[in-house]
């Protein structure tokens, strides 16, 4: 292939796999760890039509990644579970939708670099 060709094509790549990781993340989401705290406020959801759905609880937390940086998080409850206080979280966060899951961890499962930040 010609020089020029070699160029072009590497240029290519230094832009699309960037890119391609970046927007993987963000669709897909970064797993955090948290510990819950106190209740934030309640709320009750109604569907469409009016219809009670159940209360939501939402709950401030921070929370870490494996390697223990932290970030502020609002997680929502879902199907209104309520958190106890003092447990475990692990949260898959995405910059796109936010929290999207969440379910109950205990400490050893915790990564160390996050357990060390929960400390």
């Amino acid at each position: 292939m010609k020089k020029k060709t070699w160029v072009w094509l590497v240029i290519a790549v230094m832009i699309i796999v960037p890119t391609a990781i970046l927007g993987y993340s963000k669709v897909h989401g970064q797993t955090y760890f948290a510990q819950v705290g106190k209740l934030d406020r309640s709320y009750t959801e109604k569907s469409d039509n009016g219809k009670n759905m159940g209360t939501v609880y939402v709950y401030k937390m921070t929370g870490y990644d494996k390697a223990g940086k932290g970030k502020a998080l609002t997680v929502h409850s879902m199907a209104g579970v309520r958190f106890t206080k003092g447990h475990y979280v692990k949260v898959l966060w995405s910059a796109s939708k936010g929290v999207k899951s969440y379910e109950r961890v205990k400490l050893t499962q915790i990564p160390r670099g996050a357990r060390d930040a929960l400390d």
